[in-house]
């Protein structure tokens, strides 16, 4: 049974129920509505969010649908470890041989390390330093060589 409903009147086989609490109407201090509630868990509690928007990003763009590719990119941008979260999941598919899945991913990453100071990207290289090893065997593939070169100009981050 729901709690915010009560039994108004049992005439035997049928029951009649009706709403105890008043509807939720928007700005209302009660609480908020179902469709709000699960926004919220998806935008900051759920796990592979950033994976999933990414992916749906580029067969949006592979079926040539600019806007909704370029949104679902936005959608993955705007998560929170955003930059961390992505290249795990790059790293992770073009080291299990995957790197046409991956190529998007990890030339996101290295705009995005080029733009970062130096202190930035030696942090990235230190904490993901298993990730850089196993991209090693497919450095010729598009994503990966963007990333392996960005930390192999000076042996290190320029």
């Amino acid at each position: 049974m729901i709690p915010e409903y009560g039994l108004e009147k049992d005439f035997g086989g049928v029951r009649v129920y009706s709403r105890k609490r008043k509807p939720y109407r928007p700005g209302d201090a009660e609480g908020q509505r179902w469709f709000e509630l699960i926004d919220h868990a998806i935008s900051s509690r759920l796990f592979g969010m950033v994976q999933g928007h990414w992916v749906m990003g580029d067969l949006h763009a592979a079926q040539g649908k600019g806007a909704l590719a370029a949104w679902m990119y936005d959608r993955a941008r705007a998560k929170r470890n955003f930059e961390a979260r992505l290249f795990q999941w790059g790293a992770g598919e073009a080291a299990a041989g995957r790197t046409k899945a991956s190529a998007s991913a990890l030339v996101e990453i290295a705009g995005w390390l080029r733009q970062q100071s130096p202190r930035v990207r030696e942090a990235f290289r230190t904490a993901f330093a298993e990730e850089l090893k196993g991209l090693e065997p497919y450095r010729t593939e598009p994503g990966v060589a963007d990333i392996l070169d960005l930390f192999r100009r000076t042996d290190g981050p320029s």
